[in-house]
């Protein structure tokens, strides 16, 4: 158990991992050796008028292929509010062009070619994992650091109706890295205590409720692992990608740390929130039927995530899962019924998959 929660810490601090540039900084200067999908762009210049959403990804990352959605829809939605988004990547562009054509994604905002790694030592600066997405307000100060799918929404709304609190963003920054140090030093208890202050400040901060988890699982606190999970069925109805991610994280972990009730819940939501419509989130419910013993469901919801989605290296694991779940029904049927032997029966099968969507 306890090697699994390390591991959890870890990988959660890797999203939080500390930046050089923090709220209220200048924005430093956005280069590249070609745009597409418009022309360029430098947030550093500040012209009071337009506002940036800047994520750094790469065609090859998972996460960062689910966020190109979220984005397209920032992008339509705020438009006529001067927010400009652009992806950077340090790929060519034809890579970049090749990535959509095979995948026949539509990427609606500008694409920022960054082969040279210009912006490496300024924006990225400490910055372990992508995606990862800034954004940068009127006046060319940052005003956010963060994933695109936790938090980017709520931080730019309030950008754009100037509401947002830069000391309070700078503070939390602050009791992040205090935090990150106390998990580094094992003080475990400390750096939950400090945590549940920065989940009050941010509530929709997604990461920090993943942090939670993972440190609640250090010890035995079953009950609170279980009140965690309401809580964020609770703060993320309204988010498709946050619900899907709670709902493998119910479904998938230890025994210890299932919540199957909460995983049902939190997967149908997040459906119907896609308009079943996101292969990932499809592939999640599938997993909940499994474990719920609901097979044939399992079999007919993993067929439509698989018919869902056009990248071909997605399509083949989900394809993989769609075998594993009809070999399941196809074996059921042929075990011994109640009341007989059982000897024969074959062992359970060890499914090792990483995270739902993936």
């Amino acid at each position: 158990m306890r090697t699994f929660c390390v591991i959890g810490c870890v990988a959660v601090l890797l999203c939080l991992s500390s930046s050089a540039l923090e709220p209220g900084d200048r924005a430093p200067d956005l280069t590249a050796t070609q745009w597409l999908n418009g022309g360029p762009v430098n947030p550093a210049t500040a012209d009071g008028t337009n506002t940036y959403v800047i994520e750094f990804w790469a065609t090859w990352c998972g996460p960062c292929r689910r966020s190109i959605p979220h984005l397209n829809e920032i992008q339509k939605a705020y438009a006529d509010r001067n927010v400009i988004v652009v992806g950077v990547t340090e790929e060519t562009d034809g890579i970049v062009h090749a990535f959509l054509q095979k995948n026949k994604i539509d990427i609606e905002y500008r694409i920022a070619i960054d082969t040279n790694r210009a912006n490496a030592d300024t924006y990225m600066e400490g910055i372990m994992g992508i995606p990862h997405a800034f954004i940068v307000d009127k006046d060319g100060m940052v005003a956010w650091s963060g994933h695109p799918l936790s938090g980017l929404d709520e931080a730019l709304k309030q950008v754009l109706d100037g509401t947002y609190d830069l000391e309070a963003a700078g503070k939390a920054m602050e009791a992040e890295a205090e935090m990150q140090k106390l998990l580094m030093d094992g003080e475990f208890d400390r750096a939950l205590d400090k945590l549940e202050g920065l989940i009050a400040a941010d509530r929709m901060n997604f990461e920090y409720h993943q942090l939670r988890l993972a440190l609640l699982a250090q010890g035995d606190a079953s009950d609170k692992v279980h009140q965690a999970y309401r809580e964020m069925l609770d703060t993320f109805a309204d988010s498709a990608e946050s619900l899907n991610t709670l709902a493998w994280m119910a479904v998938t972990s230890p025994f210890e740390m299932c919540d199957l009730e909460v995983a049902w819940k939190a997967a149908n939501r997040a459906v119907e929130l896609s308009k079943r419509e996101n292969a990932a989130i499809l592939d999640t419910l599938a997993r909940v039927h499994y474990a719920l013993g609901r097979l044939e469901a399992a079999v007919q919801v993993q067929k439509d995530a698989v018919a869902g989605t056009e990248d071909p290296d997605e399509r083949r694991g989900l394809e993989t899962t769609l075998r594993y779940y009809e070999e399941a029904v196809r074996v059921g049927e042929d075990l011994p019924q109640a009341g007989k032997s059982h000897d024969d029966a074959p062992a359970a099968a060890h499914d090792d998959r990483g995270a739902g969507g993936e």
